[in-house]
């Protein structure tokens, strides 16, 4: 019986959007109460570009203050995106497993990963939004929960090799007028995701309009 509520849980489209849409929601709310630290922010994010040196300065310490408000939203920001794209490769491919009249008793192979740009879904992504996918990979991974990555190379290789990437987000973050919203790509994904969700199935799913978040019945 166990195995029968998991495989239904884990299949269910609407199970993975109202977990998005729950995330994205609560890291909206994150964004809204830190609002006050903005240019607080923005000083320390241009302080820390020029440290190149990438020690533990006074500045880089008040950074890592304020800058774990916005963080902690992007974090989950990338949460509600992962289990979008997670729940459109299990639409995605049910099918064929239904017809060998098998279930799922754990997660896939495939899904075993929290690099997003990785997982094969037939969606086409924008340069800039593949560009952001691999940010909220690393986001998921380390850089919105711990100090450091689980090495040295990774550490290294994911956060400083591209400064045009790895501080994107955080500049959209920054610099957007709404600061209750997070960057217009999160959204387009996020559009994206659920748009194709709802083409191949007809139960209840969620759409993240430019304003409003609203269930679909």
């Amino acid at each position: 019986m166990n195995k029968i509520i998991y495989d239904n849980i884990l299949q269910n489209e609407f199970a993975w959007a109202i977990e998005a849409y729950n995330t994205l929601r609560s890291g909206e709310a994150l964004l809204k109460e830190s609002k006050e630290y903005k240019e607080k922010w923005k000083k320390c994010v241009a302080i820390r570009k020029e440290n190149t040196s990438h020690t533990i300065t006074e500045e880089e310490k008040e950074f890592m203050l304020w800058g774990a408000f916005y963080q902690k939203a992007l974090l989950l920001a990338a949460f509600g995106i992962e289990n979008l794209i997670k729940g459109l490769w299990i639409v995605e491919n049910n099918i064929s497993l239904k017809t060998k009249n098998e279930t799922y008793t754990k997660l896939p192979n495939e899904l075993k990963t929290h690099n997003l740009h990785q997982i094969d879904i037939k969606i086409n992504f924008s340069p800039k939004e593949r560009q952001v996918l691999i940010e909220l990979s690393n986001y998921i991974k380390w850089v919105g929960r711990y100090p450091v990555a689980l090495n040295s190379v990774q550490f290294c290789s994911e956060r400083f090799r591209n400064p045009g990437i790895q501080y994107y987000i955080e500049d959209a973050v920054v610099n957007k007028t709404n600061l209750e919203c997070f960057p217009d790509e999160i959204y387009s994904i996020y559009n994206k995701l659920i748009s194709e969700i709802k083409s191949k199935k007809s139960n209840n799913v969620i759409k993240r309009n430019e304003d409003t978040v609203a269930v679909l019945e």
